[in-house]
Protein backbone atom coordinates (compact mmCIF):
# COMPACT_ATOMS: atom_id res chain seq x y z
CA UNK A 1 0.00 0.00 0.00
CA UNK A 2 1.12 3.81 -0.96
CA UNK A 3 0.06 6.58 0.92
CA UNK A 4 1.62 10.23 1.38
CA UNK A 5 3.29 8.95 4.64
CA UNK A 6 5.42 5.98 3.11
CA UNK A 7 5.75 7.05 -0.86
CA UNK A 8 6.44 9.51 -2.80
CA UNK A 9 2.89 10.37 -3.85
CA UNK A 10 1.50 14.03 -3.60
CA UNK A 11 -1.79 14.08 -2.45
CA UNK A 12 -4.80 11.57 -3.03
CA UNK A 13 -2.91 10.04 -6.32
CA UNK A 14 -5.26 6.95 -7.09
CA UNK A 15 -7.89 7.87 -9.63
CA UNK A 16 -5.52 8.04 -12.45
CA UNK A 17 -2.88 5.07 -12.66
CA UNK A 18 -1.13 4.15 -15.26
CA UNK A 19 1.85 1.70 -15.91
CA UNK A 20 4.25 1.96 -18.82
CA UNK A 21 6.09 -0.33 -21.02
CA UNK A 22 9.31 0.33 -19.03
CA UNK A 23 6.90 -0.74 -15.69
CA UNK A 24 6.94 2.92 -14.26
CA UNK A 25 4.20 3.31 -12.45
CA UNK A 26 2.01 6.53 -13.45
CA UNK A 27 0.38 8.54 -10.54
CA UNK A 28 -2.46 11.15 -10.69
CA UNK A 29 -5.97 12.84 -10.54
CA UNK A 30 -7.41 12.93 -7.21
CA UNK A 31 -8.84 16.08 -7.86
CA UNK A 32 -6.08 18.03 -6.39
CA UNK A 33 -3.12 20.17 -8.21
CA UNK A 34 -0.59 17.51 -7.45
CA UNK A 35 0.84 16.93 -11.26
CA UNK A 36 1.93 13.12 -11.45
CA UNK A 37 3.85 10.64 -9.40
CA UNK A 38 6.13 7.99 -10.86
CA UNK A 39 7.55 5.19 -9.53
CA UNK A 40 10.41 4.26 -11.45
CA UNK A 41 11.11 0.13 -12.20
CA UNK A 42 14.38 0.73 -9.92
CA UNK A 43 12.06 1.83 -7.39
CA UNK A 44 12.41 5.93 -7.14
CA UNK A 45 9.86 8.34 -7.05
CA UNK A 46 9.49 11.04 -9.57
CA UNK A 47 7.27 13.99 -9.68
CA UNK A 48 6.30 16.67 -12.07
CA UNK A 49 4.53 19.91 -11.81
CA UNK A 50 3.51 22.76 -13.65
CA UNK A 51 6.80 24.12 -11.82
CA UNK A 52 9.45 22.39 -11.87
CA UNK A 53 8.70 20.66 -15.51
CA UNK A 54 6.95 21.31 -18.93
CA UNK A 55 3.60 20.10 -17.15
CA UNK A 56 0.92 22.07 -18.61
CA UNK A 57 -1.47 21.81 -15.91
CA UNK A 58 -1.29 20.22 -11.73
CA UNK A 59 -5.15 18.69 -12.80
CA UNK A 60 -3.81 14.85 -14.39
CA UNK A 61 -7.16 13.15 -15.30
CA UNK A 62 -5.86 10.61 -17.61
CA UNK A 63 -2.58 8.89 -18.64
CA UNK A 64 -1.65 6.79 -21.87
CA UNK A 65 1.62 5.67 -23.68
CA UNK A 66 2.37 6.05 -27.66
CA UNK A 67 3.84 3.38 -29.67
CA UNK A 68 7.16 5.57 -29.96
CA UNK A 69 7.40 5.68 -25.93
CA UNK A 70 5.71 9.23 -25.59
CA UNK A 71 3.56 9.59 -22.40
CA UNK A 72 0.19 11.37 -22.74
CA UNK A 73 -0.99 13.31 -19.52
CA UNK A 74 -4.16 14.76 -20.18
CA UNK A 75 -5.48 17.56 -17.74
CA UNK A 76 -9.23 18.56 -16.55
CA UNK A 77 -8.62 22.20 -17.36
CA UNK A 78 -5.20 22.78 -19.69
CA UNK A 79 -5.22 20.05 -22.85
CA UNK A 80 -2.56 17.54 -22.56
CA UNK A 81 1.16 17.58 -22.04
CA UNK A 82 3.48 14.89 -23.65
CA UNK A 83 7.18 13.68 -22.48
CA UNK A 84 8.99 11.86 -24.68
CA UNK A 85 11.39 9.23 -23.73
CA UNK A 86 14.18 12.10 -24.06
CA UNK A 87 12.90 14.11 -21.54
CA UNK A 88 11.51 16.79 -24.01
CA UNK A 89 7.63 18.40 -23.59
CA UNK A 90 4.86 18.91 -25.85
CA UNK A 91 1.87 20.70 -24.95
CA UNK A 92 -1.29 20.34 -27.55
CA UNK A 93 -4.20 22.97 -26.38
CA UNK A 94 -7.67 24.42 -28.61
CA UNK A 95 -4.61 27.04 -29.21
CA UNK A 96 -2.33 25.37 -30.96
CA UNK A 97 -3.96 22.15 -32.06
CA UNK A 98 -7.58 20.97 -33.20
CA UNK A 99 -7.58 19.84 -29.77
CA UNK A 100 -11.92 20.21 -29.27
CA UNK A 101 -11.63 21.07 -25.92
CA UNK A 102 -8.61 21.69 -23.02
CA UNK A 103 -10.92 19.25 -20.39
CA UNK A 104 -9.73 15.58 -21.70
CA UNK A 105 -11.66 13.06 -20.17
CA UNK A 106 -9.66 10.26 -21.74
CA UNK A 107 -6.81 8.99 -23.45
CA UNK A 108 -6.53 5.92 -25.33
CA UNK A 109 -3.85 4.44 -27.80
CA UNK A 110 -4.91 1.48 -29.81
CA UNK A 111 -2.97 -1.12 -31.40
CA UNK A 112 -2.05 0.13 -34.40
CA UNK A 113 -0.95 3.43 -32.38
CA UNK A 114 -4.11 5.65 -33.75
CA UNK A 115 -4.43 8.10 -30.23
CA UNK A 116 -8.29 8.15 -28.86
CA UNK A 117 -8.93 11.87 -27.28
CA UNK A 118 -12.31 12.44 -25.19
CA UNK A 119 -13.51 15.93 -24.63
CA UNK A 120 -16.57 17.62 -23.74
CA UNK A 121 -16.99 18.78 -26.91
CA UNK A 122 -16.20 15.46 -29.10
CA UNK A 123 -13.97 13.48 -30.14
CA UNK A 124 -10.05 13.44 -31.48
CA UNK A 125 -8.21 11.26 -33.66
CA UNK A 126 -4.45 11.33 -33.78
CA UNK A 127 -2.84 9.24 -36.16
CA UNK A 128 0.68 9.43 -37.69
CA UNK A 129 0.73 13.23 -36.58
CA UNK A 130 -2.56 14.31 -38.00
CA UNK A 131 -5.71 15.56 -36.10
CA UNK A 132 -8.68 14.62 -37.07
CA UNK A 133 -12.21 16.10 -35.00
CA UNK A 134 -15.26 14.97 -34.64
CA UNK A 135 -17.69 16.88 -32.69
CA UNK A 136 -20.91 14.58 -32.53
CA UNK A 137 -24.16 16.31 -33.20
CA UNK A 138 -27.45 16.41 -30.81
CA UNK A 139 -28.80 13.52 -33.02
CA UNK A 140 -25.69 11.05 -32.93
CA UNK A 141 -24.71 10.74 -29.51
CA UNK A 142 -27.30 11.68 -26.64
CA UNK A 143 -23.94 13.27 -24.80
CA UNK A 144 -20.52 13.32 -24.96
CA UNK A 145 -18.46 10.37 -24.57
CA UNK A 146 -17.28 9.54 -20.96
CA UNK A 147 -15.12 6.71 -21.09
CA UNK A 148 -13.44 4.93 -23.68
CA UNK A 149 -14.16 0.71 -23.02
CA UNK A 150 -12.07 -0.46 -25.93
CA UNK A 151 -11.03 -0.07 -29.44
CA UNK A 152 -12.31 -3.81 -31.20
CA UNK A 153 -10.38 -5.72 -34.12
CA UNK A 154 -12.13 -4.01 -36.55
CA UNK A 155 -11.38 -0.17 -35.19
CA UNK A 156 -14.42 0.62 -33.38
CA UNK A 157 -14.31 2.75 -30.44
CA UNK A 158 -17.24 1.11 -27.82
CA UNK A 159 -17.48 4.34 -25.24
CA UNK A 160 -20.49 5.01 -22.76
CA UNK A 161 -22.14 8.20 -23.04
CA UNK A 162 -23.04 10.98 -20.54
CA UNK A 163 -25.35 13.93 -20.47
CA UNK A 164 -24.52 17.32 -19.87
CA UNK A 165 -26.14 17.28 -16.84
CA UNK A 166 -23.30 14.53 -15.52
CA UNK A 167 -25.50 11.03 -15.56
CA UNK A 168 -24.68 8.36 -18.00
CA UNK A 169 -27.34 7.92 -20.84
CA UNK A 170 -25.63 4.80 -22.32
CA UNK A 171 -23.44 3.68 -24.44
CA UNK A 172 -22.35 3.22 -28.21
CA UNK A 173 -19.43 2.19 -30.59
CA UNK A 174 -17.53 4.84 -33.26
CA UNK A 175 -16.08 4.00 -36.48
CA UNK A 176 -13.81 6.32 -38.36
CA UNK A 177 -15.94 5.95 -41.45
CA UNK A 178 -18.56 7.64 -39.83
CA UNK A 179 -20.66 4.61 -38.63
CA UNK A 180 -22.44 5.09 -34.67
CA UNK A 181 -24.93 2.73 -33.08
CA UNK A 182 -26.14 4.30 -29.46
CA UNK A 183 -27.66 2.61 -27.60
CA UNK A 184 -29.47 2.97 -23.60
CA UNK A 185 -31.02 1.26 -20.69
CA UNK A 186 -32.39 -2.51 -21.14
CA UNK A 187 -31.71 -2.04 -25.22
CA UNK A 188 -30.18 -4.22 -27.55
CA UNK A 189 -27.67 -2.38 -29.93
CA UNK A 190 -28.00 -5.12 -32.91
CA UNK A 191 -27.94 -8.98 -32.72
CA UNK A 192 -24.23 -9.40 -31.59
CA UNK A 193 -25.07 -10.32 -27.94
CA UNK A 194 -24.60 -7.09 -26.62
CA UNK A 195 -27.05 -5.44 -24.02
CA UNK A 196 -26.20 -1.95 -22.25
CA UNK A 197 -26.92 -1.09 -18.70
CA UNK A 198 -27.67 2.73 -18.22
CA UNK A 199 -25.01 3.52 -15.95
CA UNK A 200 -21.83 2.35 -17.65
CA UNK A 201 -18.37 2.64 -15.47
CA UNK A 202 -16.74 -0.04 -17.45
CA UNK A 203 -16.84 -1.80 -21.10
CA UNK A 204 -14.27 -4.70 -21.79
CA UNK A 205 -13.76 -6.75 -24.85
CA UNK A 206 -14.18 -10.23 -23.93
CA UNK A 207 -14.08 -11.45 -28.33
CA UNK A 208 -15.32 -10.96 -31.89
CA UNK A 209 -18.62 -9.62 -30.84
CA UNK A 210 -19.41 -9.45 -27.33
CA UNK A 211 -18.49 -6.71 -24.62
CA UNK A 212 -18.56 -7.03 -21.02
CA UNK A 213 -20.22 -4.03 -19.22
CA UNK A 214 -20.98 -3.02 -15.74
CA UNK A 215 -22.90 -0.24 -13.93
CA UNK A 216 -25.30 0.45 -11.41
CA UNK A 217 -27.74 -2.15 -12.59
CA UNK A 218 -25.22 -5.09 -13.03
CA UNK A 219 -22.96 -6.76 -15.30
CA UNK A 220 -23.45 -8.10 -18.64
Amino acid sequence: TYTVENSGLRGQQGDVIFIDSNNNKWFGGGGQPVGVSVLTNTGDWLHYNTTNSGLVSDYISTIAEDTDGNIWLGSSDDGISVLSPSGNWTIYSTDNSALLDNSIREILVDPSGVIWITTWYGLNIVSNGYWETYDFPDDTFPGPIANFGDVDQYGNAWVSLISPYGYHVGAGYFHRNGDYLVTNHLTWLDNKNFRAVYDISSLIMRDDYVISITGASGLD
